[in-house]
Order: C-alpha cells, then structure tokens, then sequence
C-alpha cells in the first residue's frame, strides 16, 4: 500500500523558500519565533486578552510513535477523545526528514487566488500557498527599503549561532506544500482579513482570506515508516533539552498501517495544544497581535502589519477547530533556506 507522509504547520511558523514559490527544485525552512513575551510592536501597551506564551512542539497519534533503540521517546502524552496524543518538544531545535531528496521541493501555487475570498473550501490535493500570508505583499515597502518579508540572514544560520529570535526550525527539501484551511471565527466560518500595524494608522484595504495550516505533503511508496532526525541548533537554556541531546541528534520513528502517517508543528499556547481553550463567543475572531512576532524574524522592517477581522466569506464553514491557531506567514526567498 502507498503511503503519503502529511506534516504540518499551524501558528507562528515563517515559511523561507530557497526560491520564489512559483518555481519547482525548491527547498525551505520553517522558522517557529520566540513568542514567549508579548510582541515587540505592543511596547507599553495593554494586550486583551493577555498575552500568551506559545510552545514550540511535534503532535501526533501516540500510536503512530514507532519505539526501539535508537528512537526518541515523547515528552508528554495525553488523551484526545478516543486517541492518545504525543508531544515532542522542538525547543532549540531543527527538524528534519531523513532521506528526503533535495532541491525536490514543489509550492502549489496560483496566482490568481490569494486575495479577498475563496471561491470553496481547499481540494483533497490541498489549496495554493498563495493564502498563506505574505510579509512583503502585506507591508508597503518604501522605495530602497529591504522590506518586512526579508528574514534575518542569522536565522537560517548554522549550530551554534542560530537567531535567538527562532525558537525551532524545519528544513524541507522535498514534497509539495499546500494549505488545508482557512482561519475561521469561532463560529467555523471563513474570515476575510485586512492588514494595520498594532500603532493604528490606516489599514492596507488589502482584504484576503489566510491559511491556518500548512502541509507538507510527501509520497514514501511502498514505506509504511518515516523518520524525522531531530538536532539542537543551539546550545539550550533548557536543562532537559541539553540533557536530551548530550549523545548527538535524536530519532523521532513514526509509522501507520493505513496509508497515511500524519505529524503537526506547532507553535501555539499550550491551551492550544491541549484543545483546552475556553469557547469565546459566537462569531468572534480578534485582530492577531501575536503575528507582530514574525517581524522579529525580519531586517528592519519599514512596518509592521497583523491581521484584523474585516468581513466573513459568506457560506464557507471551516471543518477544522473553531479556535484561533495563529496563521503562519511566508517571508522572501534566501539562499540559505
């Protein structure tokens, strides 16, 4: 039986191409920010709700978790209904397939979608990346200015002298990317986004809908097992973290027997992860202050633009959770992704 390998990511994950997302032989890495304190772009003002830290982890079936010598254990487990939930901390770290080819990476794209509302919701095969928020496209760029979608050369650099604005990161280098659904209200309904830095001034009345989540879709053929290699990428100021990794990069098996292995990236509350967040109000979606996190990640950016409410799309319900996830963003292509 084929299998297909789905790894996913949802919250504050920056996507870097090595090239623009139009073109195939791609690679890219997937940079999960620091959002441990309030965003920079909050300085001396009051967040509500407040501010919460996000955690940067790997969630899947505990089921799927293959164990042995050599394999990396999970650092929690907990139930979800029925199913058996593990969790792999990723701080410090970077992710990454073994055996993956490189330069085989491919970016669904269209450019004629990625504005105002979806026509549906996303395909079997996935919508284009076009939905996934675009720094450079969301944040005008003065003439000379290098513009907000330009990422930190550092954060891409190697061990140990990563940014210490990355909390993780994922190396892609083969498969396809696509985006699975759209950020609703807590209503599931489909929202339509407009762009304003936290400051205030004028929105950008640039109105799109934007990805939540984003997938790496990989065929492993007649395998029924994938490996994810995971390594520090600094020396770690978390003692478990540090003791963890003393013997070099770790192992995280997964395997499944129905075709499918599936495996998510998060960078969200720890409410999140747990599925334990309070139900807010019928039909609310709040402007997302965390996404000012992103400009951390960027070089000197000339704004500094989140996401607020503008509109709903009018009959599309998403079928994912009604909680917000942070939609992740996609910077400018660099050489060193």
């Amino acid at each position: 039986m084929p299998t297909k390998f789905a790894l996913k990511f949802t919250g504050l994950c920056g996507i870097v191409p090595r090239l623009d997302i139009t073109q195939t032989a791609n690679q890219a890495t997937v940079l999960l920010v620091d959002a441990t304190a309030p965003p920079s772009g909050m300085s001396g003002m009051s967040m509500n709700p407040p501010h919460e830290p996000h955690v940067p982890i790997l969630l899947c079936d505990a089921g799927s978790v293959r164990t042995g010598t050599g394999l990396r254990t999970p650092d929690l487990t907990f139930p979800d209904g029925l199913q058996q939930m593990a969790v792999f901390y990723l701080w410090d770290q970077e992710i990454s397939i073994v055996g993956a080819a490189p330069d085989a990476l491919t970016f669904k794209n269209d450019s004629t979608t990625g504005q105002r509302c979806p026509a549906g919701l996303p395909p079997a095969d996935g919508a284009p990346c076009n939905w996934i928020a675009q720094l450079s496209t969301i944040n005008p760029q003065p003439s000379g200015h290098v513009g907000a979608g330009a990422v930190r050369a550092a954060c891409l650099d190697q061990y140990p002298n990563v940014d210490n604005a990355v909390l993780a990161r994922a190396r892609l280098t083969e498969g396809t990317i696509v985006t699975r659904e759209f950020a609703p209200d807590s209503s599931k309904v489909v929202v339509n986004w407009d762009f304003q830095d936290l400051s205030g001034g004028p929105p950008m009345n640039r109105p799109q809908a934007l990805a939540e989540l984003v997938e790496l879709s990989l065929d492993l053929g007649a395998a029924s097992t994938v490996d994810l290699r995971t390594a520090v990428c600094r020396d770690s100021q978390y003692q478990r973290i540090a003791n963890l990794f003393l013997g070099g990069p770790l192992i995280i098996g997964l395997t499944s027997g129905t075709g499918l292995i599936e495996a998510t990236v998060k960078n969200v509350p720890w409410a999140d992860v747990l599925g334990m967040r309070p139900i807010p109000p019928a039909g609310q979606r709040l402007i997302d202050d965390h996404f000012d996190h992103f400009y951390d990640l960027a070089v000197n950016p000339p704004s500094r633009n989140v996401p607020r409410p503008n509109w709903r799309c009018s009959g599309l319900v998403n079928p994912g959770p009604a909680n917000p996830q942070c939609p992740p963003s996609l910077f400018e292509p660099h050489p060193n992704a």
